[in-house]
């Protein structure tokens, strides 16, 4: 999860100047977020990190539910999957 909130720190502030993953440019960011006032330290910004990482992860989850919803209601309105009546079920279940 700390790779995930370094990740998305990474992302927060652009700073051509200096490498990508290095850690002057974690401790850039970090230091840049916090005159903002986004946060008052870098346990805060990390804080913050990981809960909009996880906010991310949760919007990406929910998009893939749904992307994979359509699929199987297009393949059902195809007729490429058979179906069961509400009735069919109570009645094989009877059995």
């Amino acid at each position: 999860m700390l790779r995930a909130a370094k990740e998305l720190l990474t992302k927060i502030t652009h700073v051509p100047s200096l490498k990508r993953d290095s850690p002057s440019i974690i401790t850039f960011r970090i230091k840049k977020i916090i005159e903002k006032g986004y946060a008052g330290n870098q346990t805060e910004v990390i804080r913050q990190a990981i809960l909009a990482y996880e906010r991310m992860l949760e919007e990406e989850e929910l998009m893939l539910v749904h992307k994979a919803v359509q699929i199987e209601m297009e393949e059902i309105e195809v007729g490429r999957v058979k179906t069961h009546s509400f009735e069919e079920i109570k009645e094989i279940l009877k059995q």
